[in-house]
């Protein structure tokens, strides 16, 4: 059977949080069986077969295009003067994506003039949309998409809320980073409302959590009925996961400040749950994990660091997102 042609995209990766960003966008693209040909700035150009799969799947994106031309300004219309454009009527738009000296009207005032060679320029209901990244190299894709979705599941739109629950974005990237792939198991040992199966399940992975309080269970799956998906769901205490086989591994547990950790010190209980997680992950197997200081990561004995992004929060609260591979 025949592979597909790889495809070339445009990612435009969210401002806030780049180095995780950075980070998500290469586990995404592994996940996929993608290749990064390329990262300048907010820009990731991605190749594969399945054209969108990276971009949907993550969390710190903005929009993707379908590549169509890079390099100077001369070179950005050479290569599209000899482009053929899909079907029907056009529009250029621009946007910046770092430092850029000239003004992204003239941009698109050029670059449609090229456009307008081979296709009608329609500026207020295009079939099609030609993006421009403005920045120190200039980028040109046909459109695909906006992340827009991830709105419409923040944490208060839920049946089910807590106040410490993830944002969707920070779910997604917490286990893209591990680079599980679709189909594949992923286990959130201290699941609470859903947050990470929530996410997984819509990307397509196999989710599985358990948490010690039935309450948060019950939440959970309400949740997850809700966006129309699911995941297995079960009442354990971290040590009683020993029967479950996992891909990898995304948790971020309680932090003993709004989450309880049921008079159980932080450490004591970060600490029976790398042992846990341990014994279930085979060598290679990844564990992504938030952990409210760097002081804990000592903890996780039985794993090998491999990268770390700190995010704040807000004046008192910092989350760490650690990415570990089972020695």
């Amino acid at each position: 059977m025949e592979k597909c042609c790889s495809v070339d995209e445009i990612i435009l990766l969210s401002a806030d949080e780049l180095s995780l960003a950075y980070a998500e966008v290469k586990g995404a693209a592994a996940g996929e069986d993608a290749v990064i040909k390329e990262i300048h700035g907010r820009i990731a150009v991605v190749s594969g077969s399945s054209p969108g799969n990276v971009f949907s799947r993550m969390g710190y994106a903005r929009m993707h295009s379908s590549f169509v031309a890079s390099g100077s300004m001369e070179e950005l219309k050479k290569q599209i003067s000899s482009f053929e454009l899909p079907e029907g009527s056009f529009a250029v738009r621009s946007c910046r994506y770092s430092e850029f000296p000239g003004k992204g009207m003239d941009v698109e005032r050029s670059i449609g003039d090229i456009v307008g060679r081979q296709r009608k320029i329609d500026l207020k209901n295009p079939d099609n949309v030609l993006d421009i990244y403005l920045g120190e190299r200039l980028y040109a894709g046909i459109h695909l998409e906006d992340k827009r979705g991830i709105s419409g599941r923040e944490p208060t739109k839920r049946p089910f809320f807590s106040p410490v629950t993830l944002h969707p974005r920070m779910a997604r990237a917490l286990f893209n980073l591990t680079g599980i792939k679709r189909r594949q198991r992923l286990l959130d040992p201290f699941c609470g409302t859903g947050a990470i199966l929530l996410e997984a399940s819509l990307c397509g992975m196999d989710a599985y959590g358990t948490d010690s309080d039935p309450e948060m269970i019950e939440g959970a799956g309400r949740n997850l009925a809700y966006y129309g998906v699911g995941a297995k769901l079960e009442v354990r205490d971290i040590d009683d996961i020993g029967h479950i086989r996992a891909d990898a591994v995304s948790t971020d547990p309680p932090y003993g400040r709004s989450s309880t950790t049921n008079r159980e010190s932080v450490e004591s209980l970060y600490r029976r749950a790398f042992s846990s997680v341990a014994d279930i992950l085979d060598s290679g197997k990844r564990m992504s994990v938030i952990l409210p200081s760097e002081r804990y990561i000592g903890l996780a004995e039985d794993f090998r660091l491999i990268d770390m992004h700190a995010v704040r929060v807000h004046r008192s609260l910092t989350r760490h997102f650690y990415l570990l591979e089972r020695s």
